[in-house]
């Protein structure tokens, strides 16, 4: 029994040495590649440094291509239904107070692009993806606020001058706002090389821009329901097909 506790005793002890030693060798082969890495990219001449860096944007602006689609369509349909709603409501019930449902549309647009991410695989987050981001999140705000930044300088304008002293000219936000979207995406569609992108861009805000000019009221908002479908959900369309070719 001795002799068997004593073979036993050296037996853990030979796999103790020998997981020490596997980890040292593991741990010296990682240091190895790290310090080979490090003395490779010092190594690099300025040319080998800029052909690194522009594949390395070519590969995050594919990633961000691939995963475009999508958010197009959920945010075009979003858009499009909420601008229904909205136009039918302020002709039908209340006026133009029903505007605040864009804030709604928001929050659900934000709960949705959520969801997707917990149950997807994750999203690129790469610095072409990082950029459409920024660009679209300033839309938001600028869009958001902008019937309050109006109203706010109505209000102090008509208070601190007098109508002889300052003209005011009104203009519709609608038109603004058909904009500022056909500014975003196209934008979008130039960092993107696509080209369905920026077409589709210039002419629904064009013409969201020359409708916008024409209709009144509640009306304006179909001229927003059409940017949406024309800027956003088309082209997403066409993206999704492509990328399942």
């Amino acid at each position: 029994m001795q002799f068997n506790k004593h073979l036993f005793g050296l037996y853990y002890k030979l796999i103790y040495v020998c997981n020490v030693i596997d980890i040292s060798i593991l741990s010296n082969c990682i240091n190895f590649q790290k310090t080979t890495c490090m003395e490779t990219i010092e190594n690099l001449t300025p040319e080998q440094s800029l052909e690194i860096i522009k594949r390395s944007m070519e590969q995050s602006r594919k990633d961000a291509m691939q995963h475009a689609g999508t958010p197009m369509i959920i945010w075009g349909c979003l858009v499009c239904f909420t601008a229904l709603i909205i136009s039918y409501l302020w002709n039908h019930a209340g006026g133009s107070i029903w505007n605040l449902l864009w804030f709604v549309m928001a929050f659900v647009g934000y709960l949705i692009e959520k969801t997707m991410r917990n149950r997807h695989k994750p999203t690129p987050t790469g610095f072409i993806p990082q950029t459409l981001g920024y660009i679209w999140c300033a839309f938001a705000i600028f869009a958001l606020a902008q019937p309050f930044l109006s109203a706010f300088f109505y209000i102090v304008i008509c208070k601190y001058y007098t109508p002889s002293t300052v003209t005011l000219t009104m203009y519709p936000i609608t038109f603004l706002i058909v904009l500022m979207l056909g500014l975003c995406a196209t934008i979008s569609g130039f960092i993107l090389k696509s080209k369905i992108i920026i077409w589709s861009s210039v002419t629904g805000s064009s013409l969201g821009a020359i409708l916008s000019i024409i209709c009144t009221g509640g009306y304006q908002l179909l001229t927003v329901a059409i940017t949406a479908v024309i800027c956003l959900i088309f082209p997403g369309v066409i993206i999704n097909m492509r990328n399942k070719e």
